[in-house]
C-alpha cells in the first residue's frame, strides 16, 4: 500500500506540494488512509503480507495509522523488518517500523511499516457435507474449499457476540450444496432418508465463496447477539417499506458499513439488509414480502 499522503519528504523535490500540504494538512491524508489501508486489510488473505509506506514524517499519518489499524484487525501484527544502514526505529511502541530520513539515506524519505494476517490453517469448525437423500459423504469435509470455512470462521469472529460465535464452531455444521446448516447437538442426519429441513439454515454461499446469513438464522437473533443493528420503531413507516422489500434510508454512521445490517423493530428481528450509498439494499426474504 503506497498510501497518498502529505508527502514532507518530496516538498524540495516537488514545490507545488507545499500547497496542497496546506490545503489539507496530515488530518485529511489520515482518514483517507485509514480507508485505504482498512479495505487492502479486509483482501489480505489469511498469513499474506502486506507493506505500507508513506513519503511523510507525520505520526498521524504513519504510527497512528498502524494503530487504528491492529486496534480494528486484530488478526493482523506487525512483522520486524531486517534493520540496514540508515534505518531508524518507528516511534514508540511501534518500533517495528521503519523510519527513513532523507539526511541519512539516499531518497526523499520515507516510513515503512510490514503488516502480516494470522493464518487460518486449520479452521476451528469443520463442516461435512451431505448428499441430497441425507447421508453423509465419506471425508466430505475436506472437499468443502478452506476459503468457505474461512469466510464462515470470520464472519462469526467479527460480527456474532462470543457466546453465539462459539455455538457455531462445531461439529454440528453440515453444508448442503451451497447452503450451511446447523443441528442441535449430539444429532445426526440418518442415511437414506430424505430432509424437508436439515436443522437451522444458518446462510448460504455465494458468488466468490462469500457467505450471506439467512433469513431463518436472523430470526433467531437479538440486538445483542450481532455487531451492526439498525433498530426501527414500530409505528416507523419505514417498517412497512421494510415488509414490502423496498428500499429505506439509513443513517449517516451507517454508509460505510459493508457487512450485513440486522434489521429489528422494538428490539425484535425482521431480516437483513446491505448499506448502499445511504439506502438499505433490502435482502427481507421475497415469499414473506407484504403485497
Amino acid at each position: 500500500v503506497d498510501a497518498p499522503c502529505s508527502g514532507e519528504g518530496m516538498f524540495h523535490k516537488e514545490p507545488s506540494l507545499i500547497k496542497s500540504y496546506l490545503n489539507k494538512g496530515p488530518k485529511e491524508y489520515a482518514k483517507l488512509q485509514k480507508e485505504i489501508i482498512s479495505a487492502a486489510a479486509k483482501m489480505l488473505k489469511p498469513g499474506g503480507m502486506m507493506l505500507y509506506s508513506t513519503c511523510t514524517f507525520s505520526p498521524l499519518e504513519d504510527e497512528e495509522t498502524i494503530s487504528y489499524l491492529l486496534t480494528e484487525f486484530p488478526e493482523i501484527s506487525l512483522v520486524s523488518i531486517k534493520m540496514e544502514e540508515g534505518f531508524k526505529e518507528g516511534l514508540a511502541p511501534f518500533k517495528s517500523c521503519v523510519r527513513l530520513y532523507p539526511h541519512q539515506i539516499e531518497g526523499e524519505g520515507h516510513f515503512v511499516a510490514l503488516l502480516q494476517k494470522k493464518p487460518v490453517s486449520d479452521p476451528p469448525f469443520m463442516m461435512k457435507e451431505l448428499h441430497t437423500n441425507g447421508t453423509r459423504r465419506k471425508n466430505a469435509s475436506l472437499q468443502i474449499p478452506k476459503t468457505v470455512l474461512n469466510e464462515l470462521y470470520y464472519f462469526c469472529k467479527d460480527l456474532l457476540n462470543q457466546k453465539l460465535s462459539d455455538s457455531l464452531h462445531s461439529e454440528n455444521l453440515f453444508m448442503k450444496e451451497q447452503m450451511i446448516y446447523l443441528l442441535p447437538e449430539e444429532s445426526s442426519p440418518v442415511p437414506g432418508i430424505r430432509y424437508l429441513r436439515t436443522g437451522l439454515l444458518v446462510g448460504e454461499i455465494g458468488k466468490n465463496h462469500k457467505f450471506f446469513p439467512s433469513q431463518a438464522f436472523a430470526m433467531t437473533l437479538s440486538q445483542n447477539d450481532y455487531r451492526y443493528v439498525f433498530d426501527l420503531k414500530l409505528d416507523d413507516p419505514a417498517v412497512i417499506k421494510y415488509l414490502k422489500g423496498e428500499s429505506i434510508q439509513l443513517p449517516d454512521s451507517y454508509a460505510k458499513i459493508k457487512e450485513p445490517i440486522l434489521i429489528t423493530v422494538d428490539g425484535y428481528s425482521l431480516g437483513w439488509g446491505l448499506s448502499n450509498h445511504g439506502l438499505l439494499k433490502n435482502k427481507y426474504a421475497k415469499g414473506w414480502r407484504m403485497q
